[in-house]
């Protein structure tokens, strides 16, 4: 059964997936529940997993302010904290946060993926962000121009500049 995520728009959690939009389609990771960020009715910014199966509700954790995107890795699903530019780590096993990285990249925009061993986030101005899960530490930190969107696929790490209609293949192996 797949893993599905669902987006937050204006504090309103929209479920996603199976047959249900095919404007937002289900995004799968391999797990069989879903993890959409969102808030409670006390204004704290929950990560939510749903058992995609039954439907239901099966822990809601406590993560960083206004999360905004997400992605798995490392036993971890990780989310890009836009009201104070940290990232939030919480072990799939437990549900709990075990993690909060202080990357220094908050702001409206960006993105967060897992691959290559390494988390990596962007947002405008700060274009690459890498963080350990090792260490739950920023090893690389990139400024300037660019940073909209960022993948990783086929041994490279793909960053997009939105405002200036450019894509990156860049190799994660060199610094």
């Amino acid at each position: 059964m797949p893993f599905t995520i669902a987006r937050t728009f204006s504090g309103r959690t929209a479920r996603l997936g199976y047959r249900h939009s095919r404007k937002y389609p289900a995004r799968p990771f391999g797990d069989s529940d879903r993890f959409p960020p969102n808030s409670d009715v006390h204004g704290r910014d929950l990560l939510t997993r749903v058992d995609a199966r039954s439907n239901q509700v099966v822990a809601s954790i406590p993560i960083g302010p206004q999360p905004r995107f997400l992605t798995v890795g490392a036993g971890s699903v990780w989310t890009l904290n836009q009201g104070d530019g940290t990232i939030s780590r919480v072990d799939m096993k437990t549900n709990r946060l075990v993690a909060t990285i202080t990357a220094g990249i908050p702001g409206t925009g960006g993105e967060i993926a897992f691959g290559e061993g390494s988390v990596w986030a962007t947002v405008f101005e700060v274009p690459m962000t890498r963080i350990d899960p090792a260490s739950n530490a920023v090893v690389q930190q990139w400024v300037g121009p660019g940073g909209d969107s960022i993948r990783l696929g086929h041994g490279s790490v793909w960053l997009t500049d939105f405002a200036h209609a450019k894509v990156w293949r860049l190799n994660p192996k060199l610094p």
